[in-house]
């Protein structure tokens, strides 16, 4: 079952067994266009941030996509560039998203990725056998300037 990214926000457990809830916020961020046909500016291409932040740690993770498009199939939705709002791109971006579960699924697992890295605590612990106070080995090289040997 696919993650749903055009949700507001979601459950997550990570590794360590906690659990929190992480918001979902879009933006896009570029466009390209080009003209096809009878249209002028139809936008072939987009750039897009989502932002999964951690209500409980609030902390965030970004990932970064790109999302192209064309004019065919779509002509009796087209919208004129000049009439274009955030929201209908997003939608656009987010439809496509949608219709590719495994790829919801990768974003998902890449921003709770980045989250766990910053909420989950790593520990250093002593070895089982215990950590003595080691001085650094002297490394000798046989056949070095300066190096004894055998």
């Amino acid at each position: 079952m696919a993650i749903d990214l055009t949700s507001t926000s979601t459950a997550v457990t990570y590794t360590d067994g906690t659990t929190s809830t992480i918001a979902f916020s879009w933006q896009v961020t570029g466009v390209k266009v080009k003209n096809q046909g009878t249209y002028t500016n139809a936008v072939v291409q987009t750039y897009w941030d989502l932002t999964a932040t951690d209500n409980t740690n609030k902390e965030t993770a970004e990932f970064k996509g790109a999302t192209p498009f064309t004019i065919e199939g779509s002509t009796s939705t087209f919208v004129a560039f000049t009439d274009l709002t955030e929201p209908v791109v997003l939608g656009w971006i987010q439809n496509y998203v949608a219709s590719l579960p495994t790829f919801s699924d990768h974003i998902f697992g890449k921003l709770v990725e980045q989250l766990e890295n910053k909420v989950v605590a790593l520990s250093e612990p002593d070895l089982p056998w215990g950590n003595p106070e080691t001085p650094e080995p002297d490394m000798v090289v046989p056949g070095a300037t300066g190096a004894t040997g055998p």
